[in-house]
């Protein structure tokens, strides 16, 4: 019995992906919609860091591993990174998930509070809860996502947000392959893990002269790693008919495989 091709977005952690798809009986295609980080200039993270070391800070909020880790280096390089720890030290530091607690510790410091789940939404929830009214945060940002520090300076936050790293849609041939087999229902699943990753498929598909709602009429079935996703999967055109409870890659493609079982 030919095996279901199900379609990997990512351009990070393909070659996992794509074990996972292989492990609920599917075949993978994979089309990278994003480019990998690059980071950002460090005259452009030192500005931001200027900015929050101008006053103590309150706050300080680290929303990814990866950026974590090319902000401290940014600092680093600039000689800056004792200042750095200093503003640190006498702040709440806290933590997305587990990725950026990780590049924390390696930095020496352990965060006072973890979102669980890692959800930008969550950790919005939890400051607002204890008031940000008059408070200096600094937030680790992520390429073109400002929902954090709006939602923070809605609450009377004084937000300062460093974005450490860039993400590009891809132009490479591969994603748009995957574009067109999803278009013409080639594929029976693809999967997002992330919104830059629906908003370089949107993106594709526009070029290609194609509607990402488009999927739901050729029988492609759609997965969100998350409530995060699946929003910017909505905000596009795009259902979503796979969301697991857990947002984890590997029970998204459990969930999905257990989809695909059932409407096969």
């Amino acid at each position: 019995m030919t095996r279901p091709l199900i379609g990997i977005t990512a351009a990070r952690r393909s070659e996992e992906q794509s074990a996972l798809v292989r492990a609920v009986g599917g075949e993978p295609m994979v089309g990278p919609c994003i480019g990998l980080e690059e980071p950002t200039p460090d005259p452009e993270i030192l500005t931001g860091i200027d900015s929050a070391l101008a006053a103590p800070l309150d706050i300080a909020v680290f929303l990814t591993g990866i950026g974590t880790m090319h902000l401290f280096q940014a600092v680093e390089r600039a000689g800056r990174i004792g200042i750095f720890r200093a503003a640190l030290g006498g702040a709440r530091v806290l933590a997305r998930g587990t990725k950026s607690r990780r590049a924390l510790r390696r930095w020496g410091f352990d965060p006072t509070w973890v979102a669980e789940p890692p959800l930008s939404t969550a950790v919005a929830a939890h400051l607002l809860e204890q008031g940000v009214a008059g408070r200096r945060v600094l937030v680790q940002g992520v390429a073109d996502d400002t929902g954090l520090a709006d939602a923070l300076r809605d609450g009377g936050g004084e937000v300062i947000e460093v974005r450490p790293y860039r993400l590009g849609v891809a132009g490479d041939r591969d994603a748009r392959d995957l574009v067109r087999a999803a278009g013409s229902g080639r594929l029976a699943a693809i999967t997002f893990t992330s919104p830059p990753a629906v908003a370089g498929f949107a993106a594709r598909c526009d070029d290609l002269g194609l509607r990402p709602s488009d999927l739901g009429h050729v029988g492609c079935v759609t997965a969100a790693v998350g409530p995060t996703t699946a929003a910017a999967m909505r905000s596009c055109g795009l259902t979503v008919d796979v969301e697991p409870r857990v947002p984890r890659m590997g029970a998204m493609y459990q969930e999905l495989g257990r989809h695909l079982g059932s409407v096969r």
